[in-house]
This record gives C-alpha cells, sequence and structure tokens, in this order.
C-alpha cells in the first residue's frame, strides 16, 4: 500500500521527547484497538481530513529551521511498504525522524534511518486477538522480534503500554516488564474514556489502586517505569 495523503500537524511539543516536531498521522492500521483514539486515521472517511505527501513535505520544507524533527504516527505508519521513503525524504532537509509504531512489522522497522523509536506493547504477545483480528502466531514472532531489534538497535527509544481495562491485566504488565532490559523506559497510559474507535468499550478506567499496582508490578523488573495520562 503506497502512501499518498495524510494528516498533518504543523507544530508539537509533546510528539517527540525533546524536540519540537511536526506529525504527519499516516492513514490505515492493521489492528483495531477499541480503545483507539485515532479512528479516524484507521477507518478513514470521506470527511477525514488528509493532505498529499507533496504538499506535506513541501511545508515541512518552508518550516524546517522552526523544527527538530517529524513524527510518523497514525494509524500505523509501516502499514504503508514506502515509508522509507518519507522517512528518507524528512531526514534529507536535516530533521530527525521518531516512529510511533505497534511493531507488527519489524522487516520494515529494521531497514528505517531513525532517530526515536517508540513501540506500543498492547498486551502479553500471546494476546494479541484482543486487538488484531487476525492475530496467530506468526505477529507474535513479530512483535517480540520488534522488541528485541529496538533494544539492540542503539536507538533512543521507549515501550508503551495503555491501561485499558480487559486489553491489559496486572499478569500480562509482569510479562510485558520481563520482555524488557532494566534500562528500557516504560510508560504506562491511564485510560480515560472519550472518543474511541469501538465506542461500546468501557467508559471506566482501572482503579487508580489498580493502576499503581501495574506500576509497581512493572517496577519489580524494568528501572525506568512511570505512569501518566494519556
Amino acid at each position: 500500500m503506497a502512501l499518498t495523503s495524510a494528516g498533518f500537524v504543523k507544530m508539537s511539543l509533546t510528539a517527540f521527547p525533546g524536540t519540537t516536531a511536526a506529525a504527519i498521522f499516516v492513514p490505515g492500521c492493521n489492528f483495531r484497538c477499541p480503545y483507539c483514539e485515532a479512528g479516524e486515521f484507521v477507518d478513514p472517511s470521506p470527511d477525514t481530513r488528509l493532505i498529499p505527501v507533496p504538499d506535506l513535505l513541501r511545508d515541512i520544507e518552508r518550516r524546517r529551521t522552526m523544527l527538530g524533527g517529524v513524527c510518523l504516527t497514525g494509524g500505523e505508519p509501516l502499514i504503508h511498504e514506502d515509508i522509507g521513503v518519507i522517512v528518507d525524504a524528512i531526514r534529507s532537509l536535516g530533521l530527525m525522524v521518531k516512529l510511533d509504531t505497534n511493531g507488527a512489522f519489524p522487516r520494515r522497522l529494521k531497514v528505517l534511518h531513525l532517530d526515536f523509536i517508540a513501540m506500543d506493547i498492547k498486551t502479553a504477545p500471546w494476546h494479541y486477538d484482543r486487538v488484531a483480528p487476525d492475530a496467530d502466531d506468526r505477529l507474535e514472532h513479530d512483535i517480540m522480534t520488534s522488541i528485541r531489534y529496538i533494544q539492540e538497535s542503539g536507538i533512543p527509544h521507549e515501550f508503551r503500554t495503555v491501561l485499558a481495562p480487559g486489553i491489559v491485566t496486572p499478569d500480562d504488565i509482569e510479562v510485558i516488564a520481563g520482555l524488557l532490559k532494566p534500562d528500557d523506559s516504560l510508560s504506562l497510559i491511564r485510560y480515560r474514556p472519550g472518543k474511541r474507535l469501538e465506542p461500546g468499550f468501557p467508559d471506566k478506567p482501572y482503579p487508580e489502586d489498580l493502576e499503581r499496582e501495574m506500576l509497581e508490578v512493572a517496577r519489580r523488573k524494568c528501572k525506568s517505569v512511570r505512569l501518566k495520562s494519556a
């Protein structure tokens, strides 16, 4: 699938840690996380505002002196086979590139020239049927492969898990933390009700005491863990 157009935020102070960045919201995703806040990019409708990629790149070039980098998010950027062309075009402007990914495409991930990677670990790798309708043993293998590659790549990175009710449990958090190295960074993101891909997803987040329990579970195995709001 070729990337022809995408959503665009001209400037963000939060999309790329420590860097003023533009954000490109890439349409399409192989997952269907029921709690996803970016449903308009998972399943774009005719009303979704998408801008042709050449126009995005021209805008970024005009603003490059005000930017330190660009965040590629989505959706899932790696669903597009030609995403590397976009990465290289941005880097040719002297800007850094951060990728937000679900980790399902390790072969595409490995060939990109990136400056920061943020990977969402949704739940224990063998429980991805909770977020991916076509989950199988291959997906579990790909998730594990992406985690290992990111850890060994030398590229600055973080792992993230949304504390979505029924998707991730304390047992899953223990598994996730066990996959990480002691110096890996893990952000546990509080789930908060609102606009979701699946309107019937639970309105209530986990109780705060259960969130804190999951935080402590993760900290037993990973030193750099934080609990933060979405």
